[in-house]
């Protein structure tokens, strides 16, 4: 089955982060939210775009995520890179790059606590993307209060 973008789309999911704030030792992307986990939302949505393969970052408890991955497997084919020490999205993006060598299309980053994001978001970015030739796109969101969040300060 085919994505219908103009050129390939890999994603990739940040999901190696702790969640310090949700106090407990499971890994922030195990989180349920309506029944369903968290990573298992993320993975749904990519699935519809059919991307040619999505890439974990896995880190805190990494053993149980991939666990859960061999256990629940996305449709899109995946692999796992192991970031030891979360020093960062960048660090984080590095963990990936020895497997995108020779990749040219779209690159799709997810952050992994993002349980609302739903494919057709995706699949509305990635397209606007594309159309408009940008070498980088971001979606961002208005939120009543963002002290919890990165922030992208816009003038």
């Amino acid at each position: 089955m085919t994505s219908g973008f103009s050129e390939p789309v890999q994603a990739v999911i940040l999901a190696a982060g702790q969640g310090k704030r949700m106090k407990s030792s499971l890994p922030k992307v195990l989180h349920e939210v309506l029944g369903r986990t968290i990573l298992s939302r993320i993975l749904d949505a990519v699935d519809e775009l059919h991307a040619e393969k999505v890439h974990l970052v896995v880190g805190h408890e990494a053993a149980q995520v991939r666990e859960y991955l061999a256990a629940n497997p996305p449709v899109t084919p995946y692999s796992t890179h192991l970031q030891e020490r979360q020093l960062g999205t960048g660090h984080a993006l590095q963990q990936v790059v020895p497997e995108l060598s020779g990749f040219r299309g779209t690159l799709l980053i997810i952050v992994g606590d993002t349980p609302v994001l739903t494919a057709g978001v995706l699949r509305g970015l990635v397209e606007q993307h594309q159309a408009s030739m940008s070498t980088v796109s971001l979606l961002t969101a208005f939120v009543q209060d963002p002290k919890n969040y990165g922030r992208i300060l816009r003038d």
